[in-house]
C-alpha cells in the first residue's frame, strides 16, 4: 500500500494454560464495553445531503449560468430552455428533493429575468415542459435519497470499517465477549491492546483531512502486518484501534505492545509537498485476562487506565503539542 515502508514480523504466541475462576459478566460491564474503553464513539456515515459538495454546487451554478447566458444571447427561449434540466438533475442527485425544487425555482426566475421581452410571451407554451422538469427533478431527488439511505444501512450492517478495512467497533465488542467466554471454558489466556494515534488533531491540521485518513488506513495495515492472522483488529474511535490477542499471556501482551509501538514509530507515512514523508507517534497499552483482570469490567478499566497513563507519560516526555495560531490568539489577554 502506498505510503507505508514497513515490513513487520509476526509474533508467535503458543497457547498456555491457566486457572480461571468463574467470571460473572454484569450488565454494567457490557454497557461499559459498548460505550468504548476511552469514551470514543465510532463515526457513522450520513446521507450525502448532510455534506457540502463544492464540486456539485459549482456544477449547478455553472450549468445554470450557461443556460441563462445562451437564452439571453440568442433570445430563443423555446429552443434552449431545456438546458436548465442539467442543473436540476445535478441538484436532485446531490441534494435530493429540496435541491431539485430550489434549482427549479432559480431556473424559472432566471428565465423571467434574462429572456428577451418578446420571448416571455412564449413562456406559457413551455409551461408544461417546465412543470415536467420540476416533477422529474423531484422524482430523481426522492430516488437518490432512498438509494443513499439504503447504502447507509448496508454500510452499518457491515462488520468492516470502510476506511481502514479492520473490524468495526460493534463487532469487536461482540468478539471480545466471545473470546472471554472461550477463555473461561478452555482455561486459556487472552490479551487486549489499545493503540491510539498521538496528537491526531495536530496531524490533521498540518496535513489535511485526506492525509489524516490515509494515515489511519496505513496504520491499520501496519498493525495487521505485525500481528498473527488469528489476532483480531478493530477500530474503536476516530484515532483509536483495539487488538484482541487470543492465547496471549500478560508477558506476551506487553512484549507485543512494545514491539508494535516500535514498528509504527519506525513506519514512514505520506505527508504533503513540503514534507513528503513523515512519521507518527502512538500510545499503546495492554491488559491480560485473567491474570491481570478477572472479569470484563476490570479488563476494560485496566486497559483504559494504562492508556491514559501512557498519554501522560508521552506528554511528560515530549511536552504538550504546540499551540496553533488561533489558540495563541485566544490565549492572549
Amino acid at each position: 500500500m502506498p505510503g507505508v515502508v514497513h515490513r513487520g514480523g509476526r509474533h508467535d504466541v503458543q497457547p498456555g494454560s491457566c486457572d480461571v475462576d468463574a467470571c460473572v459478566r454484569t450488565d454494567a460491564g457490557e454497557a461499559l464495553l459498548y460505550a468504548g474503553v476511552t469514551g470514543s464513539v465510532e463515526n457513522e456515515a450520513t446521507p450525502r445531503s448532510s455534506g457540502f459538495h463544492l464540486t456539485s454546487l459549482l456544477s449547478i451554478v455553472l450549468t445554470t449560468g450557461f443556460a441563462a447566458l445562451v437564452v439571453g444571447l440568442t433570445g430563443d427561449l423555446i429552443a434552449f430552455w431545456p438546458l436548465y434540466l442539467i442543473p436540476i438533475v445535478i441538484a436532485a442527485v446531490t441534494y435530493y428533493v429540496a435541491g431539485a425544487v430550489l434549482t427549479s425555482a432559480i431556473a424559472l426566475l432566471l428565465i423571467v429575468l434574462t429572456a428577451p421581452s418578446g420571448a416571455l410571451a412564449s413562456l406559457s407554451r413551455i409551461g408544461v415542459g417546465l412543470a415536467a422538469a420540476v416533477l422529474c427533478g423531484v422524482v430523481i431527488g426522492a430516488q437518490s435519497r432512498r438509494h443513499a439511505l439504503h447504502e447507509l444501512e448496508l454500510e452499518r450492517a457491515s462488520i468492516y470499517d470502510p476506511l481502514t478495512g479492520v473490524f468495526k467497533s460493534a463487532y469487536l465488542h461482540s468478539r471480545l465477549a466471545e473470546e472471554m467466554r472461550l477463555c473461561d471454558r478452555y482455561g486459556v489466556p487472552m490479551g487486549l491492546l489499545l493503540v491510539e494515534v498521538a496528537d491526531y488533531a495536530g496531524f490533521k491540521q498540518k496535513f489535511g483531512h485526506y492525509k489524516a485518513e490515509l494515515l489511519l488506513e496505513h496504520m491499520a495495515s501496519v498493525i495487521k502486518v505485525s500481528l498473527r492472522d488469528t489476532d483480531i483488529v478493530g477500530r474503536l474511535g476516530a484515532e483509536q484501534f483495539a487488538v484482541l490477542l487470543p492465547f496471549a499471556t500478560a508477558a506476551e501482551c506487553h512484549s507485543v505492545a512494545a514491539r508494535l509501538e516500535a514498528d509504527i514509530r519506525a513506519t514512514q507515512f505520506e505527508g504533503d509537498a513540503l514534507e513528503p514523508v513523515t512519521t507518527c507517534d502512538v500510545v499503546v497499552a495492554c491488559a491480560a485476562y485473567p491474570s491481570e483482570a478477572r472479569d470484563l469490567p476490570l479488563l476494560l478499566e485496566l486497559a483504559g487506565e494504562r492508556l491514559d497513563a501512557a498519554r501522560k507519560a508521552r506528554v511528560a516526555r515530549q511536552g504538550p503539542p504546540a499551540m496553533t495560531a488561533s489558540q495563541e490568539s485566544q490565549a492572549l489577554p
